[in-house]
């Protein structure tokens, strides 16, 4: 929890920061191997890729 995350354009996923990535906010609910969902916060409006 309190982890950021980005979208992934390509996979069109949530994933952990990456070159490439648009930060999209904090995930809420841990996550792990096999979860596909979980519960992120929203925060920023990102227009470039980091």
């Amino acid at each position: 929890m309190g982890v950021r995350v980005a979208w992934d354009t390509p996979a069109k996923q949530i994933k952990s920061p990456a070159v490439g990535f648009y930060p999209v906010g904090i995930a809420i609910e841990a996550a792990g191997n096999g979860v596909a969902t979980t519960k992120v916060r929203l925060d920023e409006l990102a227009t470039a890729a980091v």
